[in-house]
């Protein structure tokens, strides 16, 4: 498959616009996570927040009720526990994703790969080698990704809604970034 991508570039004989490679390893794993990992913190302190909110209320509640004060109703008593529903949910939620972002930056770590970039006018070519062997190569054109985004001094290319490939623009000069700025524009 790679030497058929291959012939066409060459074919094509079009030079690539920029080359630069990325380590993907637990470092670059973290940065990518970043938002996430702040989502997770976000949801798990609101959840946090719901469930112990529902137990200060259900035991005032509680107590005014068997004191006589109050008499609670049944759409009080359903919103208490949705409370503690959308609480728990946000809860989990985020720990959930927590557990999964830790988890990425270890088997990042583990798998270390390189991954080779080469920028041409209508896609990508991106060439994976672990050990130095060549584990995998895809040309992405630009038209079939499903969106990129920048995150801090990264550009995330998304060939699918799941799967990211990084650039590091740190190792970019001013001209590579223009020219990636020209083919991936930032949203403003």
């Amino acid at each position: 498959m790679s030497d058929i991508i291959d012939e066409k570039i060459e074919k094509n004989e079009e030079k690539p616009l920029i080359c630069t490679s990325v380590e993907n390893n637990s470092a670059l794993q973290a940065r990518v996570n970043k938002v996430l990992k702040r989502l997770a913190i976000a949801f798990t302190v609101l959840g946090g927040v719901l469930v112990c909110g529902y137990i200060a209320l259900a035991t005032a509640l509680e107590t005014l009720e068997e004191n006589g004060t109050l008499t609670v109703s049944v759409a009080a008593k359903a919103g208490e526990w949705v409370m503690l529903l959308v609480g728990g949910i946000l809860l989990v939620g985020g720990i959930v994703l927590l557990v999964t972002a830790k988890n990425r930056e270890k088997e990042a770590g583990q798998l270390a790969t390189i991954n080779y970039f080469e920028f041409y006018s209508s896609a990508v070519v991106i060439r994976s080698l672990r050990c130095g062997e060549e584990i995998s190569m895809v040309k992405l054109f630009y038209k079939d990704l499903a969106q990129f985004r920048y995150v801090e001094n990264l550009l995330l290319l998304y060939p699918n809604s799941v799967t990211a490939y990084a650039v590091d623009l740190s190792k970019l000069n001013e001209e590579e970034k223009g020219v990636l700025g020209t083919i991936f524009p930032r949203k403003k």
